[in-house]
């Protein structure tokens, strides 16, 4: 029996669904939905739209395998089709959703310790909720890099593939967007120890391309 897999497992599941294993192609459809909906609901906003995102992009994805070069890195082509899905939805309603945020994201919000309780738990999510609020007021091409580079885990590589951008102007936009987050959200730029500041090894610095 072929398991579903992580990101990683993805163009192998994918290479035996072309070839006509059924279950490679259930398997596949079952590893892609979850990372979609969750990118597609940091995306529109709005949980509804992101199921039906979710879903037409397994579905497209499985029916057009064939379609798919493979010098090309795949898990770029899957989110180049949820991209387009999603800002083809882009002008309805958006809503706060309730999941987290990565922690390279919450970490642009200075002076946080880490502690148990339930009021550090209490704060951790109003930390969260501020940092989905201030994603929403950046213009698309940076919530874009941000989303997919956070909270997808792309490299810079993969978000180019998936967007058609240079590497270069994608970690522009990164810089860019990570200067805005912090005027949104009220934090000087000497204040905030996070992953902007981490230099080329941080997931959001300007060197970053892994």
């Amino acid at each position: 029996m072929i398991r579903p897999a992580g990101p990683e497992g993805w163009e192998a599941l994918a290479r035996e669904a072309r070839a006509g294993n059924a279950e490679a192609v259930e398997a596949l459809a079952e590893s892609l939905y979850p990372p979609l909906v969750n990118f597609a609901r940091r995306s529109l906003g709005d949980p509804g739209a992101a199921d039906d995102v979710a879903q037409e992009t397994v579905v497209r994805v499985v029916t057009n395998l064939r379609r798919y070069r493979p010098g090309t890195r795949f898990r770029s082509w899957v989110y180049r089709i949820a991209l387009n899905l999603c800002r083809n939805r882009a002008t309805r309603h958006r809503h706060v959703t309730s999941d987290g945020v990565p922690e390279e994201a919450v970490a642009l919000l200075p002076g946080r310790e880490r502690s148990a309780g339930p009021e550090t738990l209490a704060a951790e999510r109003d930390e969260a909720a501020r940092v989905r609020r201030a994603l929403r007021e950046l213009p698309e091409p940076f919530r874009e890099v941000v989303t997919l580079r956070l909270w997808q885990g792309l490299s810079f590589a993969e978000i180019s593939e998936s967007l058609g951008v240079p590497e270069g102007t994608l970690k522009s936009r990164m810089h860019h967007a990570v200067r805005k987050l912090r005027d949104i959200l009220g934090v000087a730029p000497e204040a905030v120890a996070g992953p902007g500041t981490a230099g080329p090894a941080g997931p959001i610095g300007r060197g970053s391309g892994a």
